[in-house]
């Protein structure tokens, strides 16, 4: 499609919308020393322990991710992020009452962390295809970088009005 072709169509939104909701799943990633120190009421070495095992998460999701796309497809590329993303963030709420569980859900969390930079743009290229292909993800990447900076402001926020990381 051209890019005016593309954002005439329904789909277009519809990728745009998930790129969109990596990019706050993202940034929300950000806040892992954080919660491990202030919220869970553990160390700092703790803390970056934690921030430590995502990042390496990270390293791992991206062989993982390249793996998956070639030998299965795209689908089966966001079904494992997807997967990482929800058991990760589960673990994450469940370290609430049982601290130690922060670094295996910071590790899980961290597999499925490179969804926005690896997935996104090749589900955008195999929906919309190659043609105007720059053009057309570097207009959505307006949109997902905006919202990825305004979650951070919105992970502040729920601190601010809760006084804990619990809702964000």
């Amino acid at each position: 499609m051209t890019k005016k072709e593309a954002v005439r169509n329904p789909v277009f939104y519809l990728v745009w919308i998930i790129g969109m909701c990596y990019s706050i799943s993202y940034s929300v990633q950000q806040y892992i020393a954080a919660f491990a120190t202030m919220e869970l009421g553990q160390s700092i070495a703790y803390g970056a322990r934690a921030a430590a095992y995502m990042s390496f998460g990270f390293i791992i999701s991206s062989m993982m991710l390249g793996f998956i796309n070639d030998k299965f497809g795209a689908k089966a590329g966001l079904g494992y992020g997807a997967m990482c993303i929800l058991l990760g963030y589960g673990l994450m709420t469940l370290s609430i009452r049982v601290p130690s569980l922060c670094i295996l859900a910071a590790l899980i969390v961290g597999f499925g962390g490179s969804m926005y930079t690896v997935q996104c743009p090749l589900i955008t290229r195999m929906v919309l295809g190659s043609r105007d292909y720059s053009s057309i993800w570097s207009f959505m990447m307006m949109g997902n970088s905006m919202i990825g900076a305004l979650s951070f402001s919105l992970v502040g926020l729920f601190y601010d009005w809760g006084g804990s990381y619990r809702g964000a």
